[in-house]
Parts: C-alpha cells; structure tokens; sequence
C-alpha cells in the first residue's frame, strides 16, 4: 500500500524528533512502535494528534490538519528546570 499524506507527514516529524534525540541525548518514543521505556531516564513521546480532514470543495483542495504533540517524561520529585531546560530546546529546534 502507498504511503500517504498523513502518514508521510507524521514520519517527516517523526525523523525530526529523532535526530533531536540523537543530537540532545535523550531517548525518544514514538506512536505504535514497541518499545521499552525506563522512567527513571528521560524520554520523548511524539504523538501525531489529527484533526478531521475537510473534504475538497469548489474553490480548494482538501486541506489536513492537527498537531504534533511531544510529551517530556521526567522521573517525578526532581523539579521543572530540566523539564523547561529540554522544553526551551524543543521550542529551538
């Protein structure tokens, strides 16, 4: 089956979030993909959030939508400055 628009969207953030992960030393998680999390360790979770798609129409082609959530895990009781530390990278990247 080809591959199609919102699954190539979602892979072109997905590839994005890695490198990030890759490049900032953090491990991340990404949607249906089986993999083992400690949570005593920092990670990312990039989560595609799709909004319904409008249907082509006189006048325009069909338009997508959504939001591409990524999720800071931190073990609990340590504070926020390494959660907005990483945040303040992310709003960067």
């Amino acid at each position: 089956m080809p591959e199609g628009r919102i699954e190539a969207t979602q892979k072109a953030f997905n590839i994005e979030l890695k490198q990030f992960g890759t490049d900032n030393n953090i491990e991340v998680a990404l949607e249906n993909i089986d993999q083992q999390t400690d949570t005593s360790k920092p990670f990312l979770i990039g989560t595609m959030l799709q909004a319904p798609i409008e249907q082509a129409d006189l006048g325009f082609t069909e338009r997508m939508q959504g939001i591409y959530q990524v999720d800071i895990n931190y073990q609990s009781h340590i504070g926020s400055t390494e959660i907005n530390r990483m945040a303040d990278a992310l709003n960067q990247a």
